[in-house]
């Protein structure tokens, strides 16, 4: 399945980052400079999707993003703001594109 051109829109990626402060704390974070991709969001249903994320269903969308996009899980992505709202939490990839899985922060 090759992905039409006219439902894609286009989203900021953060890079996952392992930050640490002054007194030597690890937390997690993104890099600052994002980049931007062209993917085609819709939300997650489905009987296999239902089974393995039970109630946090409700919360998590499914993006296609073409196979040659770089991408890592837990990298954040901005819907609908300026900062990461949704995390990668899964990547398949297909013969023409990658379906990537997100839950909300």
């Amino acid at each position: 399945m090759r992905l039409k051109k006219n439902r894609l829109k286009p989203y900021k990626i953060f890079k996952y980052v392992v930050k640490t402060n002054d007194e030597g704390v690890r937390f997690k974070g993104y890099k600052e400079n994002a980049y931007i991709i062209n993917a085609e969001i819709y939300p997650a249903s489905g009987r296999i999707q239902a089974q393995v994320y039970g109630e946090k269903l409700n919360y998590m969308l499914n993006m296609l993003i073409e196979r040659t996009t770089e991408i890592n899980e837990r990298d954040g992505i901005c819907i609908n703001s300026e900062t990461p709202n949704y995390e990668v939490v899964s990547i398949k990839k297909y013969t023409f594109h990658k379906l990537v899985e997100l839950k909300k922060l």
